[in-house]
């Protein structure tokens, strides 16, 4: 993580800065973004959502995860399914198995960063657990809200 990093959030620091500081780096770099991503950050969240299933094929570079999550007022909960293709890195040393997928706790924060033709996910969990996923191309359903 770069801007919401597990220090910052150990601190408990509840100024906004840090989150002002990194949409204003997002808003320079929207256009980089694939169009299906831009949709999901902007009208949905992973914020206080946990990792239900990760199914990966290596072969095909492809990535699915099931989210059990909320809608972005928090109020109604909603199952998204995140499927990257041209998945070139999965940092999934802390996802082998269910058991240490249910110690990651909730998604805390993501950050997004293009590095053409790729997209760098990084997701902070609050056990300060954090993945990162780099891939082409991006797509997203979801069941509710």
């Amino acid at each position: 993580m770069k801007y919401f990093t597990p220090e910052w959030w150990m601190k408990a620091d509840s100024s906004t800065q840090v989150a002002e500081t990194y949409c204003a780096y997002l808003s320079t770099v929207r256009e980089q973004l694939p169009a299906a991503l831009l949709e999901f950050v902007d009208d949905h969240t992973l914020h206080d959502s946990t990792i239900l299933r990760i199914d990966e094929d290596s072969e095909k570079r492809t990535l699915l995860i099931l989210f059990d999550g909320w809608n972005q007022r928090f109020d109604q909960q909603v199952q998204y399914t995140l499927k990257f293709y041209g998945v070139s890195h999965f940092d999934q040393s802390q996802l082998r198995n269910e058991d240490a997928r249910s110690q990651l706790g909730d998604v805390g924060y993501i950050e997004l960063e293009p590095n053409a033709p790729h997209v760098e996910m990084r997701i902070l969990f609050n056990s300060f657990i954090e993945v990162k996923i780099v891939f082409e191309t991006f797509g997203f359903e979801y069941i509710g809200a």
